[in-house]
């Protein structure tokens, strides 16, 4: 049996939607990614507050670096021990939607790395799974984005 033209292009979205999920590396959605790039163990402390979102109701801002007062008083934290060279999912790390502030250190070093979120179109969580990677030369976090 022969395909029209239009059937044909009329399935490609949907197989092309499903091309998306391998490029993505929110694996852990809502939650954490954590990976440790250098020869030895490492322990992340990490630690997300609930701001206020001053532009509930307009355009999307652009996130800032959180201050020590946003983080004071944290609505999670967590502690995890990552093998040399390898990665950790910690799953629904963040409760519910909403603006973060988030922090991430690594043990001895004190390096850290700070990140707020903000909700980012189409979703309302702001990210998806925030991807905290340890190298020898520190620490960096950053987030996926929602696409539901």
């Amino acid at each position: 049996m022969r395909r029209s033209r239009r059937a044909v292009l009329a399935s490609l979205p949907v197989a092309l939607a499903g091309c998306g999920q391998a490029f993505r590396e929110n694996s852990v959605p809502g939650g954490l990614s954590l990976r440790n790039r250098r020869g030895d163990a490492v322990t992340v402390s990490v630690r997300a507050a609930k701001v206020p979102d001053p532009d509930a109701e307009g355009p999307i801002a652009t996130p800032a670096t959180p201050t020590d007062e946003s983080l004071t008083d944290p609505d999670v934290t967590g502690e995890y021990r990552v093998s040399p060279g390898d990665d950790r999912a910690v799953a629904k790390f963040f409760p519910s939607p909403g603006r973060w502030a988030f922090e991430a250190v690594v043990d001895a070093d004190g390096d850290r790395s700070r990140i707020e979120l903000h909700a980012a179109f189409p979703g309302p969580t702001g990210a998806d799974t925030m991807l905290v990677t340890v190298r020898d030369w520190g620490v960096t976090a950053r987030a996926t984005t929602v696409d539901d």
